[in-house]
């Protein structure tokens, strides 16, 4: 059986969150301490109840296996494919703690709407004028039942209802902000995972070579009967032609995968502008190259109190992703811990670092000197050995082709009903 990548949250007799962990063992995923499996395949908290809210614990009558093999088949994510979808809303009659809850209310949501251990969330909050800007972030880390994006719609729904619940669990920061078109923006993000794990490679040739093992890819090349090996460490071998088979291997150190979000206010920047700043900035903090961070902005709306909507202008949240070779590890682990750890001290030193990389994106002064720091949460991401790429987005719900594929799902299955009956 194959590695399943697993999200295990840990909680103390008390029902207080203690911890996240992310594996990838073999089999089957387990619950953390003190959480519980669903027959849906949700693994929440064991103080929350087990719901099916999307159709996925069993089957009932004829008519329930049509409209959920129709769910399924729309609402599903398949291996390779990453989704993340977002759910942005404002919250006022803050609370005194208000900034401390962020994450008792994130895991409360997670129960609450049955995330599973292949889904992952964020809940980042910016403070301005005496209400918080809130996202909540739902991303799948392989093939589920259940997409992020019809997560985060039924949060959104349940928001707009006022269901007691949901109220009960942002009530620690405080109260949802209504406009006259209700209470949310949803953003969605869809990409594909390319596999670019270090693996051995072999080449086979018909001359007489040396073999090198080195720590990247070799090249080798062929002229004048000569044999050239070359390496990335400037070191070269030369030996003569001749009628041997000989196999020249190379290897490469395995990486390790870290992920995160970070929050800012910075009005009167462009999205171009905040990643690419925010990209040479976390990199340099973490001393690790900037190819290898990589950095998505969005930029938080709330609705107005009419039905227009309207943007809280320059609140940033920043999901970012990047890998440490092995000799840099360490460092960067020590550094998490004391990320998480103390937040307010990360700021000090990462917020000046970050307004030069936004005045050398073409930011500014006073613009860039006026930014302020939201939040951060950094983790490691255990057994972790794929890296992604951007791909074009999938075909929009209400396209063209997405509308022919939901009709054939539906006459294939009311075509297989009435033959079974």
């Amino acid at each position: 059986m194959g590695r399943t990548t697993c999200v295990k949250n840990h909680f103390n007799k008390k029902g207080k969150h203690t911890g996240t962990e992310v594996t990838c063992p073999e089999g089957e995923c387990k619950p953390g301490r003190g959480q519980k499996k669903c027959k849906s395949g949700a693994v929440i908290a064991t103080a929350y109840s087990c719901k099916d809210l999307y159709g996925t614990a069993g089957l009932g009558r004829r008519l329930s296996v049509l409209r959920r093999l129709i769910a399924r088949r729309l609402a599903a994510i398949t291996t390779g494919t990453k989704q993340s979808a977002s759910l942005s809303f404002t919250l006022m009659s803050l609370t005194i703690d208000a900034e401390s809850k962020t994450n008792d209310v994130k895991v409360a949501l997670d129960s609450i709407f049955q995330l599973t251990a292949a889904h992952q969330s964020t809940l980042t909050q910016v403070m301005s004028e005496g209400e918080a800007s809130m996202m909540y972030k739902v991303w799948n880390l392989g093939a589920v039942a259940v997409s992020p994006q019809a997560i985060t719609q039924k949060v959104q729904s349940a928001i707009d209802a006022k269901q007691t619940d949901v109220k009960t669990a942002l009530a620690p920061i405080g109260a949802v902000k209504y406009g006259g078109s209700g209470c949310c923006t949803l953003n969605i993000d869809v990409k594909t995972i390319v596999d670019k794990s270090p693996v051995t490679t072999t080449t086979t040739t018909t001359t007489i070579t040396t073999t090198t093992m080195t720590m990247t890819t070799s090249t080798t090349k062929v002229a004048g009967g000569t044999t050239i090996v070359s390496t990335a460490g400037g070191s070269t071998t030369r030996s003569t032609s001749g009628t041997t088979d000989t196999t020249t291997t190379t290897s490469t150190a395995p990486d390790t995968f870290f992920s995160g979000t970070l929050s800012v206010a910075a009005a009167g920047v462009t999205k171009l502008q905040i990643e690419v700043a925010t990209q040479k900035a976390l990199a340099s903090y973490f001393d690790v190259p900037n190819a290898s961070m990589s950095t998505t902005a969005t930029e938080t709306r709330r609705l107005g109190v009419d039905a227009y909507p309207r943007r809280l202008r320059g609140t940033w949240t920043i999901t970012f992703e990047f890998h440490a070779s092995a000799s840099k590890t360490a460092a960067v682990e020590t550094k998490i811990a004391a990320v998480n750890s103390n937040p307010a001290a990360f700021a000090q030193t990462f917020i000046p670092s970050l307004i030069l990389e936004l005045k050398a994106a073409g930011v500014a002064n006073d613009v860039a000197e006026a930014m302020k720091f939201g939040n951060i949460s950094v983790a490691k991401v255990t057994g972790q050995t794929t890296r992604t790429t951007t791909a074009e987005p999938e075909e929009e719900p209400n396209s063209e082709a997405y509308k022919t594929v939901a009709s054939r799902v539906v006459i294939a299955a009311v075509t297989m009903m009435l033959l079974g009956m």
